[in-house]
């Protein structure tokens, strides 16, 4: 799944980006897209799925802090999909609730859009960032001198 380099998720950056974070405790601490999702205490990505009666399947993204609305929208834009917002208790936090099982796609969102807080990096990322030489091999099988009869100059 790649969101990056989309003009979808081009225009859900910059629309959070321009709007002002809600008033609420520690929006000076936020990052410039105007919301921030803390982690658990094992650094964990706060995000998971709970069912719903009738088989319906919602993903929640808890401890967002800040403009909680315009994370919603962000993400409703690039996956697609519909959503809704739930204050916690403690009245500082908000929670986000996302239609379907959407785990991997709103962790690769919430990466990308850089608003990750407290979050331990995967041992996976790094390898993804070096990237090994690709492997040419080369072969000599019978069959090969019967099809380059058809190339010219072989």
């Amino acid at each position: 799944l790649k969101l990056k380099h989309s003009s979808v998720a081009r225009r859900a950056m910059a629309s959070t980006a321009a709007k002002p974070a809600e008033k609420g405790v520690g929006t000076a601490k936020l990052p410039p897209c105007g919301f921030s999702v803390s982690g658990g205490k094992k650094g964990n990505v706060p995000v998971k799925v709970e069912k719903r009666p009738k088989g319906k399947k919602v993903t929640l993204i808890a401890n967002v802090q800040g403009s909680a609305k315009s994370l919603l929208s962000a993400l409703s834009t690039l996956l697609g999909c519909g959503g809704t917002l739930r204050q916690e208790s403690s009245g500082q936090h908000w929670t986000v609730e996302i239609q379907g099982d959407q785990v991997e796609r709103v962790n690769t969102a919430l990466k990308q859009l850089g608003c990750l807080k407290g979050v331990k990096k995967d041992p996976g990322d790094s390898d993804k960032q070096k990237k090994e030489p690709d492997v040419v091999t080369s072969r000599n099988v019978a069959y090969d001198k019967f099809l380059r009869q058809g190339e010219p100059g072989k």
